[in-house]
């Protein structure tokens, strides 16, 4: 009988520690809803049709709110189904050509301004018999930290000549600065005539040309859009000697920008770069892109391209050395505009973002329907809100961890009392 008494007491402590393993399973695991794992919602200005593709331009507020965009975003509507998606960048691009011409002449002309004078001559396009365009000239002279004055003129007849650019070429060890290249405008006059001046820092030196060439360049312009800025106070610890170091918040963390453009007025000048990036004031300094700007004559470069730069943060130092400091510097930030190109399920939906423990989606959206990502019509969004169905208990990413853990010591809780029955029926035998 006590044996009895004694197994149906270890039996109910088993039940009882099993639905202990349960309920703690339960209260530690996530919610199945997916929607409940995000921090924000914003939700789209109506749902559109079902089947159709539309885009929704990506606001700061989405960078900021996303650890990492866009790993942890998600398209939900009311039902919890996810609606595909795809970043879609209507970038621009570049395409520079050379364009064939022969040397007719090449003279050093020894007047009060010496120079050395090249001539061209450029073909018509052979295939449709019309003049070719060109807005550059390619230039590589001997000698090194040099500055040379270049002008490149026009002709129809080889004895009328129009200016059509005028610049510097630049080669200045110091602040790292090399310009090989004189832009004019399109141009399609079938002459055309070089001319390259000595050294401003020695004039004496000997003077050649070691290659010249005749180029085109044509943007095809993508989708830019002004990133905010709002100039920051420069600590102390950050100025250089012989450097003017400007900062500047872009409002929201993970912000994309690609490029910044700096101009300083209307003087010439030359200056090396460097372009720093941090989310936070506290954080170090890390470094994004070097560059230069200048302004020499006709030759204005003003842009500095940045790769990979998603900080809230921006520093930039200007290398002047012994030179005076720009008075005034306007300083802009550009990013290439981001879409979510989604195709719609139709009903109310809302973009979710901002969870630690999603994974990077994977649609087949952009290998079914990217061709038409360009041409879809857009779609707005509401403001950002708090989302309302987190999950606020459950331990968040540590959930199912902490739920392993309470089965696992249940388990030992269990083993311990079958343990414990199997010694009392040995002792008692």
């Amino acid at each position: 009988m006590t044996c009895a008494v004694h197994r149906s007491r270890c039996i109910s402590r088993i039940r009882t520690v099993a639905g202990i393993a349960l309920l703690a399973s339960a209260c530690f695991a996530d919610e199945p809803d997916l929607r409940s794992k995000f921090a924000w919602r914003q939700e789209i200005s109506g749902g559109g049709e079902t089947g159709v593709l539309y885009r929704i331009r990506v606001p700061r507020d989405v960078f900021d709110g996303c650890r990492i965009f866009p790993s942890d975003l998600r398209i939900l509507d009311d039902a919890g189904r996810q609606w595909p998606f795809f970043v879609f960048l209507p970038e621009g691009r570049t395409i520079t050509e050379t364009v064939p011409a022969k040397t007719v002449n090449t003279s050093l002309v020894e007047k009060k301004d010496r120079y050395l004078r090249q001539d061209f001559v450029i073909p018509v396009d052979a295939e449709t018999g019309k003049r070719r365009e060109h807005n550059q000239m390619i230039v590589r002279t001997s000698g090194s930290d040099f500055i040379r004055r270049v002008e490149v003129y026009g002709s129809e007849n080889q004895s009328d000549w129009g200016l059509l650019g005028a610049g510097y070429l630049v080669d200045h060890s110091r602040v790292r600065v090399c310009n090989k290249t004189l832009q004019y405008p399109v141009s399609t006059f079938p002459f055309l005539q070089v001319r390259v001046y000595p050294n401003a820092r020695n004039a004496s030196e000997p003077l050649s040309v070691s290659g010249l060439a005749i180029a085109n360049t044509v943007e095809k312009p993508g989708e830019y859009e002004d990133v905010p800025l709002t100039e920051s106070y420069v600590e102390q610890k950050e100025l250089k000697e012989g450097c003017q170091v400007v900062v500047y918040d872009t409002g929201a963390e993970h912000r994309p920008v690609e490029r910044v453009i700096l101009r300083a007025g209307d003087r010439e000048y030359v200056r090396s770069l460097r372009v720093f990036g941090r989310n936070e004031e506290t954080n170090t300094w890390r470094w994004v892109a070097d560059g230069e700007i200048h302004k020499l004559g006709a030759s204005v470069q003003d842009t500095v391209n940045l790769n990979g730069f998603g900080f809230r943060f921006l520093k930039v130092e200007l290398f002047n050395y012994d030179d005076a400091p720009f008075r005034r510097l306007d300083v802009k930030a550009q990013a290439v505009a981001r879409y979510l190109v989604v195709e719609s399920l139709g009903g109310p939906a809302a973009l979710y973002y901002g969870a630690p423990d999603v994974d990077l989606p994977r649609y087949d959206l952009n290998r079914r329907r990217g061709d038409e990502a360009a041409a879809a019509p857009l779609l707005g969004l509401k403001d950002r809100a708090d989302n309302q169905l987190r999950k606020k208990s459950g331990f968040g990413r540590y959930g199912p961890w902490l739920a392993g853990a309470a089965v696992g010591l249940v388990s030992l809780l269990v083993l311990w009392i079958i343990v414990s029955m199997m010694k009392r029926r040995g002792e008692k035998t």
